[in-house]
């Protein structure tokens, strides 16, 4: 049996999924959903890595301090920046996916 996928990693498989479509995605193993969740992921984490050693975060940064700004209005919870940065991920993930379609 193999080992649990953590919260991110299940975040990034049901992103994986929904870009998938559901009639696609039901063609599909579940090993190799997650098998290819985890290619993205990966995809997604090397390129914001490249953006962060390139200095090129900032439209990103600024979501977040928009994100920030308007959640502080409504007098919501913010989220921490790395749990913003997940969700960022997984919503990467979908579209990239949807995009291969």
């Amino acid at each position: 049996m193999s080992e649990q996928p953590s919260k991110s990693q299940r975040a990034f498989i049901e992103a994986y999924r929904d870009g998938l479509g559901s009639r696609a995605a039901a063609c599909l193993s579940e090993d190799e959903i997650r098998s290819g969740a985890m290619q993205v992921a990966a995809r997604v984490d090397r390129e914001i890595e490249r953006m962060q050693r390139a200095g090129d975060l900032k439209a990103v940064n600024t979501s977040y301090r928009d994100y920030r700004l308007k959640t502080s209005a409504r007098g919501e919870k913010i989220l921490r920046y790395a749990e913003w940065i997940e969700r960022y991920k997984t919503n990467l993930i979908r579209e990239i996916v949807a995009n291969l379609r």
